[in-house]
């Protein structure tokens, strides 16, 4: 997962986090913060290539590649996703499944003058309250208020998996299917060129990429299906993150086909928002400390995250840290 931004020394970053298997888990985690000179996809592929070198990572053993959907990541002549799929095909490009709902909800919102007004006053009522404590503390008492948008909510999860995405759209399209039986003019105009052609306004909106995977013997996974179709039979009460976690612990050899799909299923991510997370180092590199160098900010950032780590108490962490301090020269302590 990758994305850029500017930083308050007006330096352009890109911020790295992984995916990883570790002990059989998937772990997110932060992996680099680095200075482009520009953000064009040339420059950024670049970058990525850097990284992917100086951390002994090829190209090939990456599983998928999730951004903001910005034109320099997925654009589909020069993109960063298309650059990164020419030298592994393999690779699944995704497009932010929390930055795509935003702009669906811009968009929708064009159509509806009035929805201006609307958003006109929303943002007269956050500086309302936001300025004020004992406003807030009014607004905390009212029941309900802290109710969001659920599927925003659940698409920012650093945890949501490909199933969980499928079930919230299948509920909120449930929610909406007054509006499918009785389109309107725009939803039924919709309808039809999705239906006669698969394309709405030049972009495609049905198919799917045949994608595979050379190191995934398709002959020994169909035969051994049957058997794996009774596992999952046993264990349909869990998930998929649970299910690959159960197999990536327990049919390592029984089922290794679908334990490397299991892998890549586990390290695909379909939301980019640990990397929009990861821009909170303002809260590190901030106007009073703005001659950080580079090297400065991205090792305060990897202290921040490694305190998230499910691995690492309190206690740990500041032990760790003070050892390491102590070991680089003799210092007084």
């Amino acid at each position: 997962m990758l994305d850029e931004s500017l930083d308050v020394a007006v330096q352009k970053k890109l911020v790295i986090f992984c995916r990883v298997i570790d002990e059989e888990v998937g772990q997110t985690e932060f992996a680099a913060n680095i200075e482009v000179k520009d953000g064009k996809a040339d420059t950024i592929m670049d970058t990525i290539m850097d990284f992917l070198h100086d951390v002994d990572v090829p190209l090939e053993r990456v599983s998928g590649i999730g951004t903001d959907g910005a034109a320099v990541m997925v654009g589909r002549l020069n993109g960063v996703v298309v650059n990164s799929r020419s030298k592994n095909p393999k690779l699944v490009g995704t497009w932010c499944v929390a930055h795509r709902l935003a702009l669906v909800c811009q968009w929708a919102s064009k159509s509806v003058p009035y929805l201006e007004t609307v958003q006109t006053t929303l943002a007269n009522i956050f500086d309302f309250f936001h300025y004020s404590a004992c406003r807030y503390n009014k607004l905390r008492e009212l029941k309900g208020v802290d109710e969001k948008h659920r599927c925003s909510k659940v698409f920012q999860k650093d945890s949501i998996d490909i199933r969980q995405v499928e079930d919230m759209l299948a509920a909120t399209s449930a929610t909406l299917k007054d509006l499918a039986e009785h389109p309107g003019s725009v939803l039924q105009d919709f309808f039809t060129q999705v239906a006669d052609s698969g394309h709405f306004q030049g972009i495609t909106v049905t198919g799917s990429e045949d994608i595979r995977y050379e190191e995934i013997d398709g002959e020994a996974a169909r035969d051994s299906f049957r058997l794996f179709k009774a596992l999952l039979g046993k264990h349909r009460e869990k998930g998929l993150q649970a299910m690959c976690q159960h197999m990536l612990l327990q049919c390592t050899e029984t089922f290794p086909e679908f334990v490397t799909l299991a892998e890549i299923s586990t390290t695909i991510r379909v939301t980019s928002a640990p990397c929009e997370r990861g821009f909170s180092q303002n809260l590190i590199h901030t106007f009073l400390r703005s001659c950080l160098s580079i090297k400065a900010v991205e090792n305060k950032m990897f202290i921040k995250n490694a305190a998230k780590h499910p691995k690492y108490s309190e206690h740990k962490l500041i032990t760790d840290a003070c050892t390491h301090f102590m070991e680089q020269k003799c210092r007084r302590f």
